[in-house]
């Protein structure tokens, strides 16, 4: 998955925050695209970020 290659330290609270209020609400398809949605907007920043300072030779 996705969080796998993202380090694990507010992204852990909030996967833990977003599981408790998939479990107590009604709106949880709504709620897992945002999160989808946030995971791959920093997913691809941090992957922009990280090219753009290492320069990989690809």
């Amino acid at each position: 998955m996705i969080t796998n290659s993202i380090p694990m330290g507010g992204w852990e609270t909030m996967i833990w925050i977003t599981t408790f209020f998939l479990s107590t609400s009604r709106p949880t398809i709504f709620l897992w695209h945002v999160l989808a949605i946030m995971c791959n907007l920093s997913h691809v920043a941090r992957y922009l970020l990280s090219v753009v300072l290492s320069t990989p030779e690809n």
